[in-house]
């Protein structure tokens, strides 16, 4: 009895061992992805317990996705810090067995994650070939750019990531120094956007495109000089750029794209060379430190809202060249008292501080200087004449002028008071809205030639209590008339 029962306990004890023999053999390939890495919280990889690190690790914690290419081919993509607490950023160029070719659009884009802000260096290997949009966005303490040898699509050079086939400088930071050597043609769309540390750049001669948005937010920088290589400055390129006080445009330039200097309100004065044809929509909007404007013999329009809010501008000079102008181009230019145009033009002329369509007789631009001429060269107001020309106090319009254009006096906070010939025979959209401080329209016709005045949508909008003053009695703004006494 006592032998069978020695005989069960060594059975067991024999399998007991052979469990614990096949755990501590074979245990780890339940916890281990292929190629002998492990992946926790947060994206670290962790090298075998064997000591030999078979996996490139890179900066520890960043978070990565796995996606797919157009083949079907599995690939890494890098999409942001995750856990990281590292400033000096070095990609992998393996993770999971799987290559890391991709850092995705907004991968460390600042705005969407403050800690960005504080990275200094980063280290593209050469398994990536594609950079999304925004990735390195408003990174403004970085200072150092670097792309391993070999990697086929970029390349790295004076702190600048560039597109080695295309010549595209896509990355820089505040330590950048464009090369001249002709490796770079143009500088990429939101290169250095965001780039607050940056204070002063270079454009070579080899470069030939300033991109969108390029250096969009760069609201450190203060000077920038363009080489003479440049064709084009594309829409937005230097928008926002606030304490950017010097820029020479070279005579190369031949277009410069909307809101190119929007908001640079430390900019005191541009020239516009002649090779220019077109000052587009927004492009000097609310640089409202502009004192000074030269538009070359060669601009042939200038667009909508082109200097909008350039509050300190003191004159207005359009060159014989100049064909087509819209009526907001220099609204809320409150600083403006004298506009000129320059003999020979076809299409304008000036008098009285007024800048006239010749041909149609229509008052296109005003300032609170103007006086619109009595000659008969004016029949119309124009669409956005005078608007947000706040210093205007009062105006007379005189007896040719037939009709009043949308928002031609929009905003004029300081208008007190207007007259208005019988021979108007129509007020557009807004004419007078928010005219705040209007109280008094001098009308040189009777109550009942007013009242048949077609008046746009919200005409007065805006206004206070104001009195329509005719020949035969007056009209309150709510519409009762008080006829005088014969």
């Amino acid at each position: 009895m006592k032998r069978n029962f020695l005989a069960v306990l060594l059975t067991l004890a024999a399998v007991l061992c052979l469990c614990f023999g096949l755990v501590a053999c074979g245990g780890n390939n339940g916890s281990k992805g292929e190629g002998g890495s492990s992946v926790e919280q947060g994206g670290e990889q962790q090298p075998d317990e064997g000591g030999e690190d078979k996996t490139d690790l890179g900066t520890e914690g960043l978070k990565y996705e796995q996606r797919k290419d157009e083949a079907g081919n599995e690939y890494i993509a890098v999409v942001g810090l995750g856990t990281t607490l590292e400033t000096e950023i070095v990609i992998p160029s393996v993770y999971l067995d799987l290559p890391v070719k991709e850092i995705g659009k907004s991968a460390f884009d600042a705005s969407n994650d403050a800690r960005n802000e504080s990275l200094t260096s980063v280290t593209i290997p050469d398994s990536v070939t594609s950079i999304e949009g925004r990735a390195f966005y408003g990174c403004s303490g970085l200072t150092s750019i670097e792309v391993a040898q070999g990697n086929p699509v970029y390349h790295s050079s004076g702190n600048c990531l560039i597109e080695t086939k295309n010549k595209i400088l896509s990355i820089g930071c505040k330590t950048s120094k464009i090369p001249d050597d002709g490796s770079v043609t143009s500088i990429g769309s939101f290169a250095f956007s965001g780039c607050s540390g940056l204070k002063s750049v270079e454009i070579p001669d080899s470069v030939t495109s300033i991109g969108d948005s390029a250096f969009y937010g760069c609201s450190g920088l203060e000077s920038v000089m363009i080489g003479n290589g440049v064709i084009s400055i594309v829409s937005g390129a230097f928008f926002n750029c606030s304490r950017l006080t010097s820029i020479a445009i070279p005579d190369s330039v031949r277009s410069i794209g909307t809101n190119a200097f929007w908001g640079c309100s430390g900019l005191e004065s541009i020239g516009i060379p002649g090779s220019v044809t077109s000052i587009q929509r927004s492009t000097f909007y609310q640089c409202s430190g502009l004192k000074s404007v030269t538009i070359g013999s060669g601009v042939a329009s200038i667009g909508e809202c082109a200097f909008l809010g350039c509050s300190t501008l003191t004159s207005i000079v359009i060159p014989d060249s100049v064909t087509s102008v819209k009526g907001d181009a220099f609204a809320s230019c409150i600083g403006v008292e004298s506009i000129e145009v320059a003999q020979g033009n076809p299409v304008y002329h000036s008098s009285q501080n007024c800048l006239i369509e010749t041909e149609s007789k229509a008052l296109i631009v005003g300032c609170k200087t103007s006086t619109i001429p009595s000659d008969g060269s004016v029949t119309s107001i124009g669409e956005c004449a005078f608007s947000w020309c706040s210093p205007l106090t009062s105006i007379e319009i005189p007896d040719s002028v037939t009709s009043i254009g949308d928002k031609a006096f929009y905003c004029c906070y300081g208008l007190t008071s207007i007259t208005i010939p019988d021979s108007v025979t129509s007020i557009g959209d807004g004419a007078f809205d928010q005219c705040i401080w209007l109280a008094e329209i001098q009308f040189k016709g009777t109550v009942k030639e007013w009242q048949a005045i077609p008046k746009g949508d919200w005409w007065d909008s805006g206004t206070r209590n104001y009195t329509i003053t005719c020949t035969d009695g007056t009209i309150d703004k709510s519409g009762n008339v008080t006829y005088f006494e014969q």
